[in-house]
């Protein structure tokens, strides 16, 4: 039974709403340049390209408003990016104006996913559901970083309620809206190629089996969308080779990172795979920026019981999707009508589709399925209410008060950016020693280096060597031993004496885990043994040094 509340009469309403726009407000902006402290490597890829196109009107590689952006191969997919740079030009950049696009995405996903909920369960579950986004950490983290895929889930459940008022009301503007919404997900991040497909496909022909989409609203939608996504499209048409790369006054439509278009290929995962991925997705993988051992995505990782660990959050999640489906194939079957809820499994459906062709999982890669996880948690909780299974709800909710509590004190005590800083991702130590280091005093600067093309772009960025300069002065740019102006990255295998050099070596005592595979950890080690032992030789030779930021800065003077 959906409840129907006029806001105008219930002051109660107006009271909860606020207090989650409040709290909701403050768990993204307090302190979102210092936590997360530091910048992750995507970030700086991203925040170079922002301050490049602010000052410049071009990316880092001197191209003219690409439609989408090269990363080392991977690629970075342009709407986060344009909307951090509208944000620059008005307020100059910053590590603020790159992150707060974010925050501005997470509005608009904690408004339309309300409002969505609100439009097919009714006024109670949408609270819940925007009870969920504002607390649980998955959406809180994803809504503090700088990531091009950030956009993804705002933009498809933006596209998703437009689709259910065109449903709902027929009105074509809503069929306009809905067309250039899903369009402009395409523009949010490379998997949406296959999100937003999957969902259409699957949505349309259950609303034309009902009759509940006209094809004059499908054309509107269809024409409209296209158009919209036309430039990335024609990027599609490049990166295959049907078109050539080619410009269009200001904007580039290039062959940018087509490496990242051969990621979206039919990957033969086992079931047994798709299990696990859904049980990290549940709970927590080995990116801890979106969510960690401590926490996970939603607070109850499991518990012990008998020597067994259950864990609670998965379970709840799985039996809420079995309900929401469940229950509405059987009304369909039974009285043959059409069912708004089913959308949403439709939607689940499609924010998973991506694990069947690609190998690599990530949990903040597929964040286009949260919405539809929560909403199905909020609407298993409205039916218990309803059916009058109270005390299970007012358990489940203090639990999640007192998590969210907790969670809250261990981001803002500086808590979680101890605990993130041991990843690969995040070199704030060499960020900070560039940016306040004269590395032109020096015929040579060399830097311990595990990941070229990482610490190339660090050091790229904080020098913010400009776009026509770039060309000149990076060489061997994704490769090992790349070189900006006088900066290697990589120490050398042995010491040139008469070289004014300085070394930059990090200290083997320090907390130096950096990567998550064993190869990538033995790379490491090997590499940090070969550099300490340069270390000792410099220092042995009586050179110069000081520590900082978990760094050996050695000056090999020549005497």
């Amino acid at each position: 039974m959906r409840i129907q509340i006029d806001f105008k009469k219930n002051y109660k309403i107006y009271l909860y709403f606020g207090i989650i726009f409040i709290v909701f407000m403050f768990t993204r902006l307090y302190c979102i340049t210092s936590i997360p402290n530091g910048m992750h490597i995507d970030e700086v890829s991203m925040g170079y390209n922002v301050w490049s196109l602010s000052e410049f009107g071009t990316d880092r590689y001197n191209v003219s408003y690409p439609v989408y952006f090269s990363n080392a191969g991977s690629g970075q997919s342009s709407l986060y990016v344009y909307t951090a740079v509208l944000l620059a030009k008005l307020f100059g950049y910053s590590l603020l104006t790159l992150r707060l696009p974010a925050v501005l995405f997470g509005i608009l996903l904690l408004v339309f996913g309300t409002k969505t909920a609100y439009e097919i369960s009714g006024m109670r579950c949408a609270a819940f559901t925007a009870f969920f986004i504002t607390t649980l950490p998955f959406f809180i983290m994803s809504e503090r970083w700088a990531f091009d895929c950030n956009a993804m889930l705002p933009m498809f459940v933006m596209a998703f309620y437009f689709f259910i008022k065109l449903l709902k009301t027929n009105k074509t503007k809503y069929a306009f809206f809905a067309g250039i919404g899903f369009a402009l997900t395409l523009y949010s991040y490379i998997l949406a190629f296959i999100v937003v497909p999957v969902f259409l496909c699957i949505a349309v022909i259950y609303c034309l089996a009902f009759h509940k989409l006209s094809y004059k609203n499908l054309g509107i939608a269809a024409i409209s969308g296209l158009i919209c996504a036309l430039p990335i499209l024609l990027y599609i048409l490049v990166i295959i080779g049907i078109l050539p790369e080619f410009q269009i006054g200001p904007v580039s439509v290039t062959a940018a990172s087509a490496e990242r278009m051969s990621e979206l290929a039919w990957a033969g995962q086992s079931i047994s795979d798709i299990w696990q991925n859904l049980k990290l997705l549940t709970t927590y993988d080995n990116y801890s920026f979106t969510a960690n051992d401590k926490y996970g995505v939603g607070y109850m990782n499991g518990i012990y019981i008998l020597g067994f660990k259950l864990y609670v959050f998965p379970i709840l999640l799985l039996a809420a999707f079995a309900v929401l489906t469940v229950v509405h194939i059987y009304r369909i079957i039974k009285h043959k009508a059409f069912c708004y809820e089913l959308l949403m499994v439709c939607y689940i459906i499609s924010g998973l589709a991506p694990m069947l062709f690609l190998e690599q999982f990530a949990i903040y890669r597929y964040n286009a399925v949260f919405f539809g996880l929560v909403y199905a948690l909020a609407y298993l909780f409205d039916l218990l209410w309803q059916h009058k299974v109270r005390v299970v709800c007012y358990l489940f909710f203090a639990l999640s008060v007192y998590n969210f509590g907790s969670y809250t004190v261990y981001v803002f005590s500086g808590a979680f950016s101890a605990d993130y800083q041991a990843l690969a991702y995040f070199d704030q130590d060499l960020m900070d020693i560039c940016e306040k280091t004269d590395f032109g005093a020096y015929d040579a600067v060399y830097i311990d280096d595990t990941a070229t093309y990482n610490t190339g772009l660090i050091v790229s960025y904080a020098m913010r060597i400009t776009p026509e300069d770039a060309a000149d002065e990076i060489q061997n740019i994704d490769t090992r031993n790349m070189i900006v102006r006088n900066v290697h990255m990589g120490i050398p295998d042995e010491i040139d004496p008469d070289e004014n050099a300085l070394y930059l070596i990090r200290d083997i005592n320090a907390d130096t885990s950096f990567y998550t595979t064993t190869y990538e950890q033995t790379r490491l080690w090997e590499s940090l043994v070969h550099n300490n032992e340069i270390r000792e030789m410099l220092m042995e030779a009586g050179s110069d040094y000081v520590i900082d930021n978990n760094y050996y800065l050695i000056e090999s003077t020549p005497r």
